[in-house]
């Protein structure tokens, strides 16, 4: 129900009103198809993708210290990108790229990968 001012016309913006725009949205997306994650999911891999394209030398501040080119950052990107995924549980504000879970001899969990969507994997080095 929206919420009315004393002089008669409504007002979209009342936090009252919040609840009632996100169950329609919420709707919308059941309706659709629509995952609200995915957009984030893939704002979240262009960040990590930008840490790796972005770096200019590697082991900085050593003795072994060296440049990097473009396409070197490239393919350790993609090389290391499988090792990842992005998280969807807990709060929103937990979301994130994160590691995927190893066992004792670091190799992944059994079972972890198939029951991720395709956007929560790594879109690099396919």
């Amino acid at each position: 129900m929206k919420t009315q001012s004393p002089l008669g016309f409504t007002m979209p913006h009342s936090p009252l009103n919040q609840s009632e725009a996100r169950a329609r949205i919420a709707e919308r997306n059941r309706k659709y198809g629509i995952d609200p994650n995915k957009y984030f999911a893939q704002n979240a891999w262009n960040r990590f993708g930008r840490g790796y394209t972005n770096r200019k030398v590697k082991f900085k501040g050593r003795s072994n210290e060296r440049p990097l080119t473009f396409e070197e950052n490239i393919k350790e990107r993609d090389r290391e990108s499988h090792e990842f995924y992005y998280d969807i549980s807990g709060n929103f504000k937990d979301h994130g790229i994160k590691p995927i879970p190893t066992d004792d001899s670091d190799q992944p969990v059994k079972g972890f990968r198939e029951k991720l969507k395709p956007w929560q994997l790594s879109p690099f080095g396919k």
